[in-house]
């Protein structure tokens, strides 16, 4: 099953539970599972390091005693799931906490919009947010970071920017060489393709996204270096421990 149909970890009493993923959403599920499962084991994508490092915390002891993490999943057979670094588990429950994808079935064809790579870029976007030909179609929140509910505050004053016409765009043809150029470079520097509108990484980032918007459109940076400061220290948090992050203290912004 997926993620997306849970609801209730009671169904799960007893139960051997294989979690495949290390996001958010996995985090719920340790807390949620360790009081009622025989066992949870997770298997981490190859961007645990990068993002909340889960099997480096589960390595220093910080999760219950019937959860194991483990390196990603390699091979499922029935009930055995294997993962890449050979690790062998029996499961009854396989749950994938892989994330989404992008879907827009109420755009027309005419409009141009397009998925490519299991629906995880979205093009031709400008900024990850400006149609490069229609300039009254706007993508917010397609980033895909921890932070990235935070962005669309500058997102949204850039927009009204370009349908006041006070924020004047290149050409089409500009911006599309921009965008495709920005993500060949994250292919080099050896993020994925599912990585196109990644922006937890040292070269892409929410603080160098958001001072790249309100440099380009003139905008008030709404949010702030403090907020981000703020931000920043609950990610850091999360990957020191993400069962103890919820219980701290974090000043109001």
């Amino acid at each position: 099953m997926h993620s997306h149909d849970y609801r209730k970890p009671e169904a799960f009493r007893g139960k051997r539970v294989v979690v495949v993923g290390d996001g958010p959403t996995v985090f719920d599920m340790i807390r949620d599972f360790s009081p009622l499962v025989v066992e949870l084991t997770i298997c981490c994508g190859r961007g645990d390091k990068l993002r909340f490092n889960l099997l480096g915390q589960w390595k220093k002891g910080y999760f219950p005693k019937n959860i194991k993490v483990v390196e990603q999943l390699s091979s499922v057979n029935f009930d055995t799931v294997t993962s890449s670094d050979g690790s062998v588990m029996t499961a009854d429950v396989l749950i994938c906490c892989t994330g989404y994808k992008h879907w827009y079935p109420f755009f027309d064809k005419s409009c141009g919009i397009v998925m490519e790579n299991s629906s995880s870029r979205v093009r031709p976007l400008y900024k990850h947010t400006i149609h490069t030909k229609y300039h009254t179609i706007f993508m917010m929140g397609v980033m895909n970071n921890a932070l990235d509910f935070t962005l669309p505050y500058l997102q949204v004053p850039m927009a009204l920017k370009v349908l006041d016409g006070k924020l004047k765009l290149p050409s089409e043809n500009e911006m599309n060489r921009e965008t495709e150029k920005e993500y060949e470079d994250r292919l080099k520097s050896g993020l994925r393709p599912f990585n196109a509108h990644t922006f937890y990484t040292k070269n892409w980032n929410p603080q160098t996204f958001a001072k790249n918007l309100v440099d380009f459109a003139g905008i008030e940076d709404v949010l702030g270096p403090r907020k981000y400061d703020s931000l920043m220290l609950l990610t850091t948090r999360i990957r020191e421990n993400c069962l103890q992050f919820r219980k701290l203290d974090y000043d109001q912004i």
